[in-house]
Parts: structure tokens; sequence; C-alpha cells
């Protein structure tokens, strides 16, 4: 017999308990919106290119390869990211998709290391992203990001050519950007040729995390003189970190050009327009009719995620929801590969 003690028992309480008061709340927000489709307007803004100084044509023609990083550090990840997996092969056959976990590192950065017991999983994978972009290039994909299209959707024609003098392409989030020189730029969707500049003071930036724990660096970052105008309306900037260091990198820096995206325009589109309440977004993504054609990608935060794959796991995923074409279009897949 199993010997479950107090702590365990309550812990679990806790769990199934907001679990089912989730998915209560879930049920009756679905028969009650289930004849209202969703109705949000994806509004693309126009490309936001960042120049400083005079930017070079990449030494040696370097193109950004077709190599998408992922990183979950369990074995087994969520059916949810899995599924952001899949997708993300679908959508670009043409594409390599290296989906990490702790054990897999090693075959790709040998040297890489950090110091685990003064960095948590965020600010580990933070440092993570760059050591691989520095090294090999390519394309980042947080395990949370869902594609509806495919990712030249996004940045062909703005830095994949070997011609290119853009050496990063990115989302930046409008709400903590107090201005656009540079605004603030989200790093859970990096696109890279290998070496490049920006990365590479970016990645030196985090040196002081990686050699001393997120709260000296948090520290060393709070007593910089310019540090409010680095953070501009950034909130939770000690989670953030990484944001900060680089807008360091890139104040730092003498030339560089970068391209950008507006993250609310579509990867947080849906957080928008439920005010940024992950029941409304789950609600919306999962458990109403989607009409139209849908965002390039969505963004799931943590609690996002954890919600949806809940949901997935439970069964209650709307077949006419985005979420639910998508699942259906992923299956329709899997039975034409099995034939």
């Amino acid at each position: 017999m199993v010997n479950i003690s107090q702590r365990q028992t309550v812990r679990a309480i806790k769990y199934y308990g907001s679990a089912l008061a989730i998915l209560g709340r879930f049920s009756l927000g679905r028969l009650r919106f289930r004849n209202r489709p969703v109705n949000i307007s994806f509004r693309r803004h126009a490309p936001l290119s960042v120049v400083k100084g005079r930017p070079a044509q990449r030494a040696g023609g370097r193109a950004v390869p077709r190599i998408v990083w992922m990183y979950w550090n369990e074995l087994d990840p969520p059916e949810i990211v899995q599924f952001a997996k899949r997708r993300i092969e679908a959508l670009n056959p043409d594409y390599e998709v290296r989906l990490l976990n702790r054990h897999t590192i090693v075959e790709w950065l040998p040297e890489f290391n950090y110091p685990s017991e003064l960095i948590s999983i965020q600010h580990f994978t933070d440092v993570l992203r760059l050591d691989l972009l520095e090294a090999y290039g390519g394309v980042w994909i947080d395990a949370s990001l869902l594609c509806f299209a495919p990712l030249c959707a996004l940045f062909c024609g703005k830095i994949e050519d070997p011609k290119s003098d853009s050496d990063l392409f990115a989302f930046y989030i409008d709400k903590f950007s107090s201005h656009y020189d540079p605004p603030i730029i989200e790093n859970w969707f990096l696109a890279a040729p290998p070496g490049s500049v920006i990365i590479k003071a970016w990645r030196k930036e985090l040196e002081v995390l990686r050699a001393g724990g997120e709260e000296n660096f948090s520290a060393w970052l709070k007593a910089l003189p310019d540090y409010d105008e680095l953070k501009q309306e950034m909130l939770l900037d000690e989670y953030l970190v990484s944001h900060i260091a680089l807008q360091k990198a890139l104040k730092r820096l003498d030339n560089y050009k970068l391209w950008l995206e507006r993250a609310e325009d579509e990867a947080f589109a849906f957080q928008v327009s439920g005010s940024w309440d992950p029941h409304v977004l789950v609600r919306d993504l999962l458990g109403r009719t989607f009409h139209g054609k849908p965002p390039r990608v969505v963004k799931l935060t943590g609690y996002d995620r954890h919600l949806a794959d809940l949901l997935v796991r439970r069964g209650l995923v709307d077949q006419h929801s985005l979420l639910g074409r998508a699942f259906a279009e992923d299956a329709e897949s899997a039975n034409g590969d099995a034939l």
C-alpha cells in the first residue's frame, strides 16, 4: 500500500479541487458562448525595422538555417507541447525541428553549463536559446507557441536572405514599450543567422546571470544608472531580466538592424481581447466557434498552457474552435501518414 503523507494529500486536494473548478468554469462558459463565434480582429501593424549606425551585410553569406529549436525539460512533454511541435513540422516540411530536453542539450552544446541551483528553468532557457542561436542560428520557438502559418509568412523577405543586413527577427510588446528605438522585445520567437551580432551581444550581457544566478543578476541590473530607461514600462522586471539585458546589449552596440512584429496584433490577440484573463483566452481558443483566417501564431503564457493542456487532456476542445480545427488537421495528417 502506498503511504501518502498529509502534505501530499493537501497538495492533491488543492490541485484537483482547482482543476475541477477550472473544468466547471470552462464548461459553463462554453455553454454560454457556444453560439457566439469568436470575434477578434487580427489587425497587423507594419513590421518595425530598427536600425542603428550602418549595419553591414553578413560576412560569409550566412543565411538563417532552416532549423527550429524548442526545449522541454522533461522527457515526456504535455500533449499541447507535442501538438505545437507537430504543427510546426506540418507547416514547415523544409525545416528540421529539434525539441531538446535536459539530456540532449549536450549533443548540441557539449560545454553548456549553468548553476542549476541558482537559476530557474525560465532563466535557464533564456541562456540556452542564445547559446544555440549564436552557435547554429535558426529559429527559437517556445514550446508554448502555437503556429497556424508557415514560418516564412513571418520573416521571409526580412532576414532569411544571406545578403541581408538584418541580424534578428522577433516580436515586440507594445504595452511595455515607452518608445520604439527599440521597443521591449520578447524572446519566445527569435530568428537569427549563426554568429548574429545581436545574439552575441545579448548572450554576453547574460554572463552575470550564468555565473552568479538570478538574484545577483537582478541586483546588478537594478544598480545600473539607466535601469529605468532600459526597462521602459515593463512589469515583472525580475522575471523578464533577459528582456532588459537585450535592451542593454542594443544600447551598447554601434551597428545593427532588426525586424520586429507587434505581439498584440496576433500572438497576444486572444489575451488582449480577453483582458489578459487566461480563462477567457482558453474559452475563446478551445471552446468557441472560430470563423475566418487564423492568426499566424498564438502565444500561450505559463498558466495559459497549463490550463489549455488540462482541457485538451479532458477532451474539452470544441471541434469548431480555432484549436479544434487545428487538432482535426493534425489528426487528418497523422491518418494520411499512416496509410
